[in-house]
């Protein structure tokens, strides 16, 4: 189930960034602004490998585990609040350290799950499978597309759709 757990997380994050990247460009944002705004989930995802340690060791796995789930999941739903580049510049930069925190403590549990080697040697490929296919090519994708999907390529969004607030 965590590996389960996992792969979601990585789809979601992989269609958050197609999604937010589009929204930007239909809510005008500049090129530049766009850009700087995606660049701020790895800003995090580096920021998060400096803090999360230090917030593991202060309150413990699980903890740490559902605070980096909780924020960044509050901090996905903050960008249909608060359409302006700073703001989800933010928001990105705390979804990168939200996902990093989750993969320490995912990747910490499977390395000490298990007695012996076997075990953690499971969990590890387990988790390099999940990890690799998970966020894989939609057109390589032997899923069928969604209506969401059929929509987002249709060109301009309708009103109601995932693209208006």
């Amino acid at each position: 189930m965590l590996l389960l757990g996992l792969g979601t997380l990585l789809v979601g994050t992989g269609l958050l960034g197609t999604l937010l990247g589009l929204r930007a460009k239909l809510e005008g944002f500049s090129n530049t602004a766009i850009g700087t705004v995606m660049t701020a989930y790895y800003l995090g995802y580096v920021i998060g490998t400096f803090v999360v340690p230090v917030l593991i060791r202060r309150v413990g796995h699980i903890r740490a585990f559902a605070a980096m789930a909780a924020v960044g999941s509050a901090a996905v739903l903050g960008h249909g609040l608060v359409v302006h580049p700073v703001v989800w510049f933010a928001l990105r930069a705390v979804i990168g350290v939200a996902v990093v925190g989750v993969y320490m403590v995912v990747e910490s549990w499977l390395n000490s799950d298990g007695p012996g080697n076997v075990a953690s040697g499971r969990g590890t490929d387990g988790h390099g499978v999940t990890v690799s296919r998970a966020p894989m090519n939609r057109a390589r994708s032997p899923l069928p597309m969604s209506p969401r999907e059929k929509a987002s390529r249709m060109g301009s969004p309708l009103p109601g759709s995932l693209w208006y607030s």
